[in-house]
């Protein structure tokens, strides 16, 4: 199965690119009524919010699971460099 929460945010990525376009393009138009342009901008932005709240609803709603760090390996006690080492079979340090 493909990978859900990025193909979510991909969809949201396009969709708010194309609106922000949009929102650019009406803006910069001088042959459109200044009322429609104010009403289509102003549909443009409320669709904007509604992209970028349903992208942080993504990310709360598919979190990554936590990574789980390996446990510390257990120290070796520390040896006298001088103290006799005493092998498995002996009974004490020859």
């Amino acid at each position: 199965m493909a990978n859900l929460k990025q193909d979510l945010l991909n969809d949201l990525g396009n969709e708010k690119y194309y609106a922000e376009l949009e929102l650019a393009r009406l803006a910069a138009d001088p042959n459109m009524v200044y009322k429609d342009k104010i009403e289509e901008m102003a549909d443009l932005l409320k669709s904007l919010a509604e992209v970028d709240l349903a992208t942080q609803l993504v990310g709360k709603y598919f979190q990554e699971p936590p990574v789980e760090q390996p446990a510390p390996a257990p120290e070796q006690p520390a040896v006298a460099p001088d103290a006799p080492q005493v092998h498995q079979g002996q009974s004490h340090g020859e």
